[in-house]
């Protein structure tokens, strides 16, 4: 209870945290320009941004589902749909932007197809790595053309540079260790069991850690043609994010020279994405807000489109944690994000266990 109250009030705290941030970028704007864009932009805008960040949703939906259905899990699309909904409206809400909602869709998914949790777990844990891959092969490519092309020079040239290595290289770290058995997992766990921190908990965790890494690099070695499959399908998300600056400049009516170019497009890219890699206030707010007014002017563009842009990505955020959380209670998965994953483990069958991956040869 207390460890409850405890994560609200943290949450709270940095919730009034990013609230004040937003104040004070109230002052270092012109709210009266970013009026006047927004209703350039219209409701046609809203949408065509629903529809981009749609875009970044649609190839890990699809590289999930694959995953899943190419290890037994009779999942339908509909299914798949919902879960990966709602997982994207914790997401939005959680410190950690891309992460925080794997918890409901393994527990959605599991209890629709009756499938192990950590069998799902374990697709969950792929995709991840597969959207991971595609963001950091996208931005050292972009990282590439903005050195290419000058837009990033000097300091922000090596911070940009030191952000997408230092993204590449824990991939390719992670990936590494889970095919080749390392088990990473399970020797955190076992360092934390050896320093006496919780160590009955941690030991039943270590065995569910055991038994996931095993079935995702299960997953990694004998699936590697739906690996790769869904590996480029996990790039939608990122040419999407490319584009959007692209979409929003459009979207005002400018034409030609006035149009941001390639070299622009690919150094605002690559900052964009490692400012909303930080975690930091719930949703980035205040935060993402701040980054998005502070690259638009290190771009030289105007600061109010900034703060235009970045009012309507919140708008269709609004849109998506409204569709999420509506499918979050209507599956009756509210006790489970709130604390109730506690009772509803010690109440999971023992017999849950990953079951053995079937044959590729047989599917």
């Amino acid at each position: 209870m207390e460890q409850g109250k405890a994560r609200r009030v943290l949450f709270l705290g940095s919730a009034l945290v990013g609230l004040a941030i937003l104040a004070a970028l109230a002052f270092w704007v012109d709210l009266g320009e970013t009026g006047r864009q927004l209703s350039r932009v219209g409701l046609a805008g809203v949408a065509a941004f629903f529809l981009n960040i749609a875009l970044t949703l649609v190839g890990p939906m699809l590289s999930w589902h694959l995953l899943m259905r190419s290890v037994g899990i009779p999942v339908s699309p509909g299914t798949t749909l919902a879960s990966s909904l709602m997982g994207f409206a914790c997401n939005l809400i959680s410190p950690m932007s891309y992460f925080g909602g794997e918890g409901v869709r393994t527990y959605h998914i599991s209890s629709v197809t009756k499938a192990p949790k950590r069998l799902v777990l374990a697709t969950i844990v792929v995709s991840e790595l597969q959207v991971l891959t595609a963001l950091a092969v996208f931005l050292l490519g972009a990282l590439g053309v903005a050195a290419i092309g000058a837009s990033l020079t000097g300091m922000k040239l090596v911070l940009a540079a030191a952000g997408g290595l230092g993204l590449s290289v824990l991939v390719v770290a992670l990936v590494a260790l889970l095919i080749g058995n390392a088990r990473p997992s399970v020797r955190i766990l076992d360092v934390l069991i050896a320093c006496r921190l919780f160590p009955a908990t941690l030991r039943g965790l270590r065995e569910s850690a055991l038994a996931t890494e095993g079935s995702i690099r299960e997953i990694l070695l004998h699936r590697r043609a739906i690996v790769l499959l869904g590996q480029v399908a996990a790039l939608t998300g990122p040419i999407a994010h490319f584009l959007r600056p692209l979409l929003y400049f459009w979207l005002l009516g400018k034409r030609g020279a006035e149009l941001p170019g390639l070299a622009a497009l690919s150094g605002f890219f690559v900052f964009s994405q490692l400012v909303y890699m930080l975690p930091t206030t719930p949703a980035g707010l205040g935060v993402y807000e701040g980054g998005v007014i502070g690259l638009f002017r290190m771009f030289s563009w105007n600061p109010s489109d900034g703060a235009a842009y970045g009012i309507l990505l919140r708008l269709d955020d609004v849109i998506y944690v409204l569709v999420g959380f509506t499918l979050v209670a209507r599956f009756g998965l509210a006790q489970w994000m709130g604390g109730g994953r506690l009772a509803a483990a010690k109440e999971a069958p023992a017999e849950d266990v990953v079951a053995p991956l079937p044959s590729p040869e047989r599917r």
